[in-house]
């Protein structure tokens, strides 16, 4: 039996990290992990105007992130923070040049584990940016948009939570979800 791969989508802290780490916690048949593996203040400079990289050469950065991961996705059941339309949606609203590139890419799953779900937290950018002040609204509006743009090629379901509900309240919508898509790993 194939392992689940549980996804964690959203823009800057929607709070993926948080109730992800709640549920691996609580469930310990789950490995977690955080796309890109490398820090979160390095992808945020890697996509930020003051990047001397180009599209290509970041890409390529978060691709080898991705593809060293692989072995680790399909051996185990996994609950990921980030994955697929991060890269997509990303692509999208940094790296236009290469954008189409990545929107073939990142939909093959003879590269990629399929995600088992993909756990959408929907949670408005004035909650984002309360959370992480240092956050322009115009960045977290031009993610937003990008993952409504992309939203369109995500091939596996799409559950969304509310962001705005308590911690305790979204890992019990999570909780519904994996019992949904993960039932013999939340013993």
């Amino acid at each position: 039996m194939e392992k689940p791969l549980i996804v964690f989508e959203g823009v800057d802290n929607s709070g993926k990290t948080t109730i992800s780490k709640v549920l691996v916690e609580r469930y310990n048949s789950f490995i977690w992990r955080k796309e890109p593996t490398f820090s979160t203040e390095v992808a945020d400079l890697l996509n930020s105007p003051d990047s001397n990289l180009n599209d290509a050469q970041r890409e390529v950065l978060f691709l080898r992130s991705r593809l060293n991961q692989q072995s680790v996705y399909r051996n185990n059941a996994c609950l990921l923070d980030r994955y697929l339309w991060t890269g997509l949606a990303y692509a999208k609203a940094f790296s236009p040049s290469i954008y189409t590139f990545c929107q073939e890419l990142y939909q093959d799953y003879h590269i990629f584990k399929k995600p088992t779900v993909t756990i959408f937290m929907e949670t408005p950018l004035e909650t984002c940016q309360s959370r992480e002040p240092s956050l322009s609204m115009e960045r977290l509006e031009k993610i937003r948009q990008a993952y409504r743009d992309t939203e369109k090629y995500v091939n596996t379901p799409i559950e969304y939570i509310d962001g705005t509900k308590s911690i305790d309240e979204c890992v019990a919508a999570c909780e519904e979800i994996l019992r949904k898509y993960a039932r013999n790993y939340i013993v």
